[in-house]
């Protein structure tokens, strides 16, 4: 891919360019630096609701409905109103109140 290709002089002459800037005055770099650091923020704001959102709609959703389908309740958010509690006994049980008398 690669190795067939010529060398890009133009490409080896801006990147040793920016390099001697970098080790003579680095400072005369830093309005680009602040500039690319502004784009990156930019595009970051663009895109991650974007993939966020295909994610969601693409992967979450779908799996949620066939879960629904299935009549699976993974949570156990589904409301039972004979249920005595909604806690969910320990087997075997955890270690005893007395044994933690001083948690925070």
């Amino acid at each position: 891919m690669f190795y067939r290709e010529p060398v890009r002089r133009w490409a080896l002459l801006t990147a040793a360019l920016f390099a001697l800037v970098t080790l003579i005055r680095p400072a005369l770099l830093h309005p680009a630096n602040r500039l690319w650091t502004r784009f990156g923020l930019l595009l970051g704001k663009l895109t991650n609701p974007i993939v966020t959102g295909l994610l969601f709609f693409l992967v979450v959703t779908p799996i949620g409905l066939l879960l629904r389908l299935a009549g699976k309740d993974l949570l156990r958010l589904r409301r039972d109103p004979d249920a005595p509690t909604y806690w969910i006994e320990r087997r075997p049980p955890g270690p005893p109140p007395e044994s933690m008398p001083q948690q925070f």
